[in-house]
């Protein structure tokens, strides 16, 4: 730009050219914007990069859907991770505690994916984002009731000559104990909110040794609070497949690559036990603040 600040352009040429896979392409990229925009508006300090221009249209100039973004300093997660101390873990752990926490205080009306913007910049909820070949109904949803029954509905019953049970029965089970677990007792938890479905290492840049981004919206959703409050990914793998223990090579690993059982105790031990105990307690307090 005139002033020097670079950009970044993310284009978008994996797509299929049916009408189905370019709407359902169109579609994602759009609402991806769109919670961009709704962050920014709400919070100009959250670590997410503002959208100056997009084109979704794969007859423009680039022959593909595109957008120009502003450039978020720092490295993905999975690069700055093996370079980090306990101590620079539990730092950046903290801080991206403190930016779930704030997004995790935007409530949305019913759940689903955010579908459009008012002229006031409030949110209207659509259905989820789903893969063109997923059968499952999207929503919107008003209550978590409704959504768990449309998630629990046996949509592979066509294959459930596969298996020695019954699957619809096996579903109404499912949803029979999800009601029961749901925490009816406390209204906040039952409120939607918004909620990135995809926070992994590839998606949260890393400078200083706190979070300067979280990037890839597209799979975002509105869900009830109870079910958005989970560890990311990369807290919840198990020992042996943490990418950290990938010891043949420093990149995305692969299932050939993981290290054994037998490689994978004694790496765990050399620096994990405080990291592995810290880091659940440090979400757990810093989203009490909220």
């Amino acid at each position: 730009m005139a002033d020097g600040e670079l950009l970044v352009a993310r284009i978008t040429y994996n797509f299929k050219t049916d009408e189905k896979s370019y709407q359902w392409i169109q579609d994602r990229l759009t609402r991806e914007i769109l919670v961009l925009k709704l962050l920014k508006h709400l919070d100009q300090t959250l670590p997410v990069p503002q959208i100056y221009v997009w084109d979704f249209d794969p007859s423009n100039s680039v022959d593909a859907p595109f957008s120009v973004m502003e450039r978020l300093y720092g490295e993905d997660q999975w690069s700055a991770w093996p370079k980090l101390t306990s101590e620079e873990k539990i730092k950046f752990v903290q801080s991206l505690a403190e930016a779930m926490g704030r997004i995790f205080k935007i409530s949305m009306p019913s759940i689903g994916s955010l579908e459009k913007l008012t002229n006031e910049n409030h949110p209207i909820v659509g259905p989820f984002v789903r893969i063109p070949s997923d059968p499952r109904t999207g929503g919107p949803y008003a209550t978590i009731d409704e959504y768990l029954a449309a998630e629990l509905q046996p949509w592979r019953a066509d294959d459930q000559s596969e298996y020695e049970f019954s699957v619809p029965e096996l579903f109404e089970r499912l949803h029979v104990l999800a009601r029961r677990l749901v925490p009816r007792d406390d209204p906040t938890m039952l409120r939607p909110v918004l909620f990135h479905n995809d926070l992994d290492v590839r998606n949260v840049m890393a400078n200083d040794g706190i979070v300067s981004g979280i990037i890839d919206w597209e799979y975002h959703a509105a869900l009830p609070a109870c079910l958005a409050a989970v560890y990311p990914k990369f807290m919840r793998f198990d020992g042996i497949f943490d990418p950290k223990y990938d010891i043949e090579r420093r990149i995305m690993p692969t299932k050939e690559s993981w290290a054994t059982a037998s490689e994978a105790g004694p790496l765990r031990r050399q620096d994990e036990y405080r990291w592995t105990m810290c880091a659940p307690w440090i979400l757990e307090r810093t989203f009490a603040d909220f």
